[in-house]
């Protein structure tokens, strides 16, 4: 009973700095993957998608069906028109990945909250445990010590790492 409940104190101990530096690194990856996202691809892509076609238009007028398609045939303006095409739908589907990214991320914080019930629910019944104890296990009861989750700080450093709703 006493190895069982080391152990539990440990892994209760250890499970929310844990679980804050991986939400901390999640946190932290998809606020840099997104702004760089969106800064570099959809900014420049959508300005050069707009004046290739803008130019596309405009120069049959100028230059005429068969210059314009000859320019076309020797320049490669239409497949560049397509790779810039695809890419602006890669983007797309970057930015998905990312919003995806964010729902587990907040699945994770939501699961921390059930954490935090548990770990309360399992301080009630670990007193109630002590409490009960009989006169003849009085002395291994007394060797237990349980220590109280506050005094430990795992509730605190799961509150800490319910703070991280502030994202959403």
């Amino acid at each position: 009973m006493l190895v069982t409940n080391e152990q539990i104190s440990s892994a209760v101990y250890d499970t929310p700095s844990l679980v804050k530096a991986s939400v901390k690194d999640t946190k932290t990856f998809i606020k840099d993957a997104e702004e760089k996202i969106i800064d570099t691809l959809n900014r420049g892509t959508n300005e050069a998608t707009e004046q290739f076609k803008a130019d596309l238009e405009g120069i049959g007028y100028l230059l005429g069906e068969p210059i314009q398609n000859e320019l076309s045939t020797t320049t490669g303006l239409e497949i560049d028109f397509d790779i810039i095409s695809n890419i602006c739908s890669v983007n797309s589907e970057l930015v998905h990945r990312i919003q995806l990214l964010r729902d587990t991320l907040r699945r994770a914080i939501e699961m921390s909250q059930d954490a935090m019930l548990r770990i309360e629910e399992l301080q009630l019944q670990l007193s109630v445990l002590q409490r009960q104890c009989n006169v003849r296990d009085k002395p291994l009861c007394d060797t237990l010590r349980i220590k109280n989750f506050d005094e430990m700080g795992t509730t605190d450093a799961l509150q800490r790492v319910l703070s991280f709703l502030i994202l959403f």
